[in-house]
């Protein structure tokens, strides 16, 4: 049951002693630090990328340095962490049971800031091991995997307590990527692997990180999300199955889609293509639930910050499914295979539909956490639209410097005009220094939004409106939010 209390009065309160949602409440305002890292990191990214001489001269603010530390910031900090945040917030409201082990759940937070902390150092100082995703030093793919595994073992414990007798559908999702991001670090971990078998490798993980940890969990969230806001009834849950299990069959084996043309099987690359379109499937049974969810609702939005944030995110998700599974086509890959264009995708996918879905957690859960109504919608809606101009323009600038690229290089290779390597892949990087130029200042307007939606989150809990202050303290299953 959920009940309330007053108001907590300070930031003081917010992060100190180990009470009921103490995880939740850490979590949630350790992920929108590190999320100005990463938005600060990604921002000087794009700037490197335009004006490669700037801050020329050190060698850990070189572009090869500076990617790793914004992918890892984003994907390590910001994202996982709001994940675990809703995991500890979400799980014992579906469950009806406590959460287990408050204590440890803590504990795990400090880890987890240790080895992002320890991961931005490593890698500034060039410890890579220069795999995508992969970069981080061996020991500290331990570190990773033990602070995931925290949350695996407290959730599994909480659920093993729950009073309810079925499993909601945001529960699949929660457990599904707990489970399958500790499997994907411990098989990213396996060593020794070089040439061709590290790239599979490599695409093998970062797909599975994207569709079945950072969107699998934010579809549980979304789940959770608009019922409970508007009211209605999950729309479909036989829909939501289908789409989870379709996400767990195919999310980690479309990775190699992006190398289509390139060192791996071509099996694998048809493989990975047909599952492409699977994972269409899925995101159009999400935003079918989603809508089919909302029905009568629509005018809610204007009040709830959480419900835009959740509905505008499920829109990005089905722009990107269709983008990826378009790259896999071979006629599509021959253009855009190996160019900007799937790091357009990538910025759209971490920024605009998993960010947006992690935003939305935030703006539902930090005044039931510590009773104090979101000090300005004003400020919900400039994250809103500058996440939209800045991801959304961001995403686009690389599509259209991915195709530039991309028939650059074919009409090179067709005119016999200049062979696009060596000293004639200058005439490339012409084509698109203005496009780059331009994503430089798209992400200073999405770095603008975050900055925006940081500062609100601070003023929510230092002199937001009091009010109720959401507390569980049974486990009487009636009284459990139900989808």
């Amino acid at each position: 049951m959920a009940t309330t209390t007053a108001a907590r009065s300070s930031l003081v309160d917010f992060v100190a002693p180990g009470d009921t949602d103490s995880a939740a409440r850490r979590h949630l305002i350790a992920a929108i630090v590190f999320l100005l890292v990463a938005g600060f990191f990604t921002s000087l990214l794009f700037v490197k990328l335009a004006y490669p001489s700037f801050l020329g001269g050190q060698a850990f603010t070189t572009y090869g340095r500076l990617r790793p530390i914004a992918i890892s910031t984003t994907v390590l900090g910001f994202l996982t962490l709001m994940h675990l945040a809703a995991i500890y917030y979400l799980v014992p409201r579906l469950t009806g049971a406590r959460l287990w082990n408050e204590r440890l759940a803590n504990l795990g937070l400090w880890l987890a800031v240790g080895v992002n902390i320890a991961a931005v150092l490593a890698l500034a100082a060039g410890y890579s091991n220069g795999r995508e995703w992969l970069e981080i030093p061996w020991w500290l793919d331990i570190g990773v995997i033990a602070m995931l595994a925290v949350p695996t073992v407290v959730a599994t414990r909480t659920l093993r307590d729950r009073t309810e007798e079925g499993l909601f559908v945001s529960l699949w999702y929660f457990f599904g990527g707990l489970v399958w991001v500790v499997a994907l670090f411990v098989v990213g971990s396996i060593p020794n692997l070089y040439g061709a078998a590290s790239q599979i490798q490599s695409s093998f993980f970062v797909s599975g990180i994207i569709e079945l940890w950072l969107v699998g969990v934010g579809v549980g969230t979304a789940y959770y999300l608009v019922p409970k806001i508007t009211g209605n009834p999950l729309y479909n849950r036989q829909l939501a199955l289908v789409g989870f299990w379709t996400l767990a069959f195919a999310g980690a084996w479309v990775g190699q889609r992006r190398f289509v043309y390139g060192p791996g099987p071509d099996w694998l690359e048809t493989t990975a293509s047909v599952f492409s379109l699977a994972l269409v499937v899925a995101a159009l049974a999400v935003v079918t639930n989603l809508i089919g969810t909302i029905r009568g609702k629509w005018s809610m939005m204007r009040d709830s910050a959480a419900l835009r944030f959740t509905m505008v995110g499920a829109a990005a998700y089905l722009v990107v499914a269709v983008l990826r599974a378009l790259q896999g086509f071979r006629s599509v890959a021959a253009i855009i295979g190996l160019t900007s264009f799937d790091d357009g995708t990538l910025m759209l996918t971490l920024f605009g539909l998993a960010g947006l879905w992690a935003s939305a957690f935030a703006y539902h859960s930090l005044p039931r956490l510590i009773g104090r109504e979101v000090y300005s919608l004003r400020l919900a809606a400039v994250h809103l639209q500058a996440t939209l101009v800045g991801a959304g323009l961001l995403a686009a600038l690389l599509w259209m410097a991915g195709l530039i690229s991309g028939y650059s290089w074919a009409a090179g290779a067709l005119t016999g005009t200049y062979v696009p390597a060596g000293d004639g892949f200058a005439n490339t990087l012409d084509q698109v220094r203005i496009t780059y130029g331009l994503s430089a200042l798209a992400a200073l307007v999405l770095f603008a939004g975050q900055l925006a939606f940081a500062y609100n989150a601070y003023r929510t809990f230092t002199s937001g409106t009091p009010t109720a202050h959401e507390t569980l303290v049974s486990t009487n299953p009636a009284e459990v939010v139900d989808e």
